[in-house]
């Protein structure tokens, strides 16, 4: 069992942020989204990336999530791009592109765009570099029951699967 536990908090983000922020963005259909307010689900495993080379990063982590999604109809799973704030030029122009990587609606109505300012979202989840993606595990009222850092691998699957179930 302490071997278990050891791996568990090797995975996990060595800080627990509490609470998600209350920011404010946009789908990449277009629609206004605030967390914690428009989490759908009783648990939101929230995806951050903070630049467009980590992409692929996020991407290691669609297919596992889509079925945990499938499998459990309390939880859903978002894409958080979170960039510096810019002209409203840039922005349509990221927002763009984005939206014409993604053809899919419902990937479009869970990738949320956020152009905030950074550094006190990161302080108030204990982020201390922007070099990795991080997935915070999030209840509806924005309570943060857990976050893993970094690419997909089975031993956070199961790290995020732990902390799904531990409600």
């Amino acid at each position: 069992m302490k071997v278990l536990l050891i791996i568990f908090f090797c995975l996990s983000h060595n800080a627990q942020a509490s609470f998600f922020p209350n920011i404010s963005g946009k789908t990449l259909n277009g629609d206004e989204f605030t967390t914690p307010e428009n989490f759908e689900k009783a648990i939101n495993v929230v995806v951050v990336a903070f630049k467009h080379s980590q992409q692929e990063m996020v991407d290691t982590w669609l297919k596992p999530l889509t079925k945990i999604e499938n499998e459990n109809t309390k939880i859903k799973f978002y894409e958080f791009p979170v960039m510096a704030r810019m002209s409203s030029w840039k922005r349509w122009m990221i927002y763009n592109g984005m939206k014409m990587g993604i053809s899919d609606l419902e990937q479009r109505s869970r990738t949320i765009s956020f152009h905030i300012d950074k550094k006190p979202f990161k302080e108030a989840l204990e982020i201390t570099n922007e070099d990795n993606i991080y997935l915070f595990i999030v209840k509806r009222d924005g309570t943060v029951k857990g976050s893993i850092e970094g690419v997909y691998s089975q031993d956070k699957l199961r790290s995020l699967r732990h902390l799904i179930s531990n409600r």
